[in-house]
């Protein structure tokens, strides 16, 4: 019995590879490209502040990656075109008027945010939350997010982010997005 279950096993296993194989080496996933097309967009909103240092590296970073030689940066020759939008003003209607009507309608798969002040980042945070699109935010190196705020003891923001650091030095790291993953 454990002869031919054996052999059952392997026949299953030669033949499912040979249904499988055929599918893997197709040029294009016609089930995923029929959602999404040939072109992946990504949003990038430009902050406020110095829009065109940040476009600038940008699209350095994505000269790069599309002359990679040895492997290229996106499979089944998918390819990949930025959105670039920049709120008239800095205020959260603005924004959620450029994110909306200048990226979000073009068809993103994922947003790029800047944000420049902890108030930015909520606001990320919650057109991230209401329009249930990817948004990740690229706070630059250097510049900390500083806030006014008080917590209820009187101690500063700072002070808890200091805390929290600490307690988790102590304990298992672990990767949280806040962000929606859109289904396929």
């Amino acid at each position: 019995m454990s002869v031919m279950l054996c052999r059952l096993v392997a026949y299953l296993s030669v033949s499912l590879h040979a249904l499988i194989s055929p599918c893997q080496l197709h040029p294009q996933p016609c089930g995923i490209l029929a959602q999404i097309g040939h072109t992946i967009r990504l949003g990038a909103v430009l902050p406020s502040q110095q829009p065109s240092r940040v476009r600038a590296a940008l699209n350095r970073a994505l000269l790069h990656a599309r002359n990679r030689p040895h492997a290229p940066l996106l499979p089944y020759n998918l390819s990949l075109e930025v959105v670039w939008a920049r709120a008239a003003h800095a205020d959260p209607e603005s924004v959620f008027r450029c994110v909306c009507q200048d990226v979000v309608v073009r068809g993103v798969s994922a947003v790029l945010a800047f944000p420049q002040s902890h108030q930015e980042l909520v606001q990320v945070e919650f057109i991230s939350a209401f329009l249930e699109i990817p948004f990740i935010s690229i706070i630059e190196e250097g510049e900390a997010l500083q806030t006014q705020q008080q917590l209820r003891d009187g101690a500063s923001m700072q002070d808890s982010a200091q805390e929290v650091d600490a307690a988790a030095d102590k304990t298992p790291s672990r990767i949280a997005s806040t962000s929606p993953v859109p289904s396929i």
